[in-house]
């Protein structure tokens, strides 16, 4: 007999001997999520593989600021910045870094704090920042705030390498224009607002600190560039979506770029070392270098240009 077009013989030939069917259905199907899971398994090797390997070198950010009322003597103020170098004994980081600033140019440059690695020695710290600041110190003047991690008989050495430190103090770097660094992890320190009392309130500031949480105090208001590290750029995420985690009270929505604030711009560099797991995904080391142009009322607030 035939059913289906099966002959009932080659039906029955595919049987075992206890004359029961015995479906392939189950052992297919196993077969078949085997095979889902070993792709699904590949592909997320490889997209987290490429997030380890795009993140692993160095890059330099070009941004230009443009504000729509800038004061004449901060047009064309150009600032590089770096964060976070969490120098380990090994510096290979920090030459890295100092071989990319041998071939820039700017008017000064910032680092906006953690020089020291988390229980790091302040030692391996201070070399690693003067390899750093060496290849820039004789172009152009170098700026820093402390950050969480430093220690400040390590900062007080790095002053004798030849780096400004502007822990709640202010310095005019041209007519009408301010740099001013906030460092709020001193056991006794005083309030943004008077470390900014000396500045005139018509002129352009610059504002140093580690944690963008500084735009929280009311004064960060004055300032009309807010430069700051910290977040590692999430240090290790997903691509497209937002870090798990910057350890900031402004949540993971500010992490990393450049973000209107107020009259001004809050820049938060990724940084450049790694924290607790010495790998970045999706978050690449970055050397920023930022140049404030005034653009007009007539036209945006900002553009940016990415040099990679």
């Amino acid at each position: 007999m035939i059913e289906h077009g099966v002959p009932e013989a080659e039906r029955l030939g595919s049987m075992p001997s206890g004359g029961d069917p015995s479906p392939q259905t189950p052992s297919r199907s196993r077969f078949a999520f085997r095979n889902v899971a070993a792709l699904l398994l590949a592909g997320i090797t490889l997209v987290l593989g490429y997030g380890v390997v795009q993140s692993w070198s160095v890059r330099l950010e070009r941004i230009v600021v443009r504000y729509q009322s800038l004061p004449p003597a901060a047009r064309g103020l150009t600032v590089l910045q770096i964060s976070d170098l969490h120098s380990r004994s090994s510096l290979w980081r920090n030459r890295e870094v100092a071989e990319m600033l041998s071939g820039l140019s700017a008017d000064l440059m910032v680092v906006t704090g953690d020089f020291r690695q988390a229980g790091g020695s302040p030692d391996v710290a201070v070399q690693g920042a003067s390899i750093v600041v060496d290849a820039v110190r004789e172009r152009m003047p170098v700026y820093a705030v402390s950050g969480n991690h430093d220690l400040q008989p390590m900062m007080q050495q790095l002053s004798q390498k030849g780096i400004v430190v502007l822990d709640n103090t202010v310095q005019n770097i041209r007519p009408g224009v301010w740099l001013a660094g906030w460092n709020p992890y001193l056991r006794r320190h005083p309030s943004l607002e008077a470390v900014l009392r000396s500045v005139p309130n018509d002129d352009f500031v610059i504002l140093l600190a580690h944690s963008p949480d500084v735009v929280l105090e009311s004064a960060s208001a004055r300032a009309g560039l807010i430069l700051c590290g910290h977040t590692h750029g999430g240090q290790m995420r997903l691509p497209g979506l937002r870090p798990w985690l910057t350890l900031t009270r402004l949540g993971t929505k500010y992490f990393h770029g450049l973000y209107p604030w107020g009259a001004g711009f809050l820049h938060i560099n990724p940084g450049i070392g790694t924290t607790m797991i010495p790998l970045r995904m999706y978050a690449p080391p970055e050397i920023t270098h930022l140049t404030l142009m005034d653009a007009g009322p007539e036209t945006g607030r900002m553009t940016a240009m990415s040099d990679e």
